[in-house]
């Protein structure tokens, strides 16, 4: 979508207007101020995708994973295509790519996961974790250390501070004995904080288990991987078995989980009020984040273009949900265009929301319109 801006319509009056206005400015007088956009709509997701699509659609293969950097002032992306990541301002101008496909030290081979704290950026790939730092308008490689062979990353996240919190799967737990895949745990870990060995690799403390189903196969367990971590804790959609509704999980800083609700509840169930149909909801949700309270969670659900009623609308074949559960409860939702999954949330910044319809992109919602709709907070 063109992002150019409209010119001035020329005329005496818009003349005259603008002559005041300059001389205003001037003698001092301040510019009046924008006022923020106080909901979540339509037509703002359609003005930050003019915005943000057309500067990000050129650089991005497909986002994975995207945070918040330098306290909101910028945004850092995990592609799905190499080079595998890529720094933008939180207005969505380009700074920085790097991460190209490879084994050597900044090279990344299969990144799973991102997790950003302050000026640190971590990346997860298979048998190690990468950090790099900002410095500028880069990213500056600093270190690798090694994981464990066994353990397949799936989502990160800093919690309640500096500790790394990792979601992935344990394959000794998965698999007792690999030539034969009958043989399971009946319970796995799924959480782990990384504490620093010895020998500079990473040691990884479980923190969280769950009962598993024995039917469910390894290449089975990877279809959910979502963790947010914030200074109140962490949110996760653990969702080990595709054919089953996954859980909306809260834990406290010490990992302790405080709350749980099927996913279920808000994609089928009758007891959460809905903007739209459940039939033609999607199977399940599409990711979690963390809020202040609570959590926000998307659900996704089709759309007819020949019904819509813009241009904007005719370019997607989807819809997207978004409720908002503040201390146990669905306060409420409300529903835009296009297919959206949450990225990351800073109080100040607002929330990263990342797409591919009808191109790859992301867009920072402000904080002042990313909230339960007015009257339900």
């Amino acid at each position: 979508m063109s992002s150019a801006v409209r010119p001035l319509e020329h005329g005496p009056f818009a003349l005259l207007g603008l002559c005041l206005l300059l001389a205003a400015c001037h003698e001092g007088s301040p510019p009046a101020a924008t006022a923020a956009p106080s909901s979540l709509t339509d037509t703002l997701v359609y003005e930050l995708v003019n915005t943000f699509g057309a500067a990000v659609s050129d650089s991005i293969g497909e986002v994975r994973r995207a945070r918040f950097v330098a306290d909101g002032s910028g945004v850092v992306v995990l592609d799905k295509l190499p080079p595998f990541l890529l720094l933008f301002t939180a207005s969505g101008q380009f700074r920085w790519i790097g991460g190209r496909r490879g084994e050597g030290p900044s090279e990344l081979k299969n990144p799973t996961a991102l997790a950003v704290k302050g000026d640190t950026v971590a990346v997860t790939q298979p048998g190690a974790l990468k950090t790099w730092v900002l410095d500028g308008d880069s990213l500056r490689f600093l270190r690798t250390q090694p994981l464990p062979s066994a353990f397949v990353p799936l989502d990160a996240d800093f919690l309640c501070g500096d500790r790394l919190l990792l979601y992935g799967r344990d394959n000794n737990q998965f698999l007792r004995n690999p030539h034969n895949a009958q043989s399971t745990s009946p319970t796995m870990d799924w959480l782990f904080l990384a504490e620093a060995a010895p020998d500079g690799s990473l040691a990884l403390l479980p923190a969280w288990s769950d009962e598993r189903d024995p039917s469910v196969y390894a290449n089975t367990v990877l279809n959910m991987k979502h963790l947010h971590g914030t200074v109140e804790g962490a949110v996760l959609l653990h969702r080990a078995d595709p054919s089953a509704p996954g859980r909306y999980l809260e834990f406290d800083c010490d990992l302790r989980l405080i709350r749980a609700r099927s996913e279920a509840q808000l994609i089928h169930g009758d007891s959460v009020p809905a903007l739209d149909p459940r039939e033609f909801a999607l199977k399940w949700s599409g990711g979690i984040l963390a809020v202040p309270g609570g959590f926000a969670a998307p659900v996704h659900r089709p759309t007819h273009p020949r019904r819509a009623t813009s241009d904007f609308l005719r370019d997607t074949y989807t819809r997207t949900e978004i409720f908002w559960s503040v201390k146990g409860e669905i306060v409420g939702s409300v529903l835009i265009a296009r297919m959206w999954r949450p990225q990351d949330y800073h109080p100040l910044a607002g929330a990263i929301l990342s797409s591919h319809e009808p191109f790859p992109h992301f867009i920072v919602v402000p904080a002042t319109a990313f909230r339960p709709p007015v009257g339900k907070r």
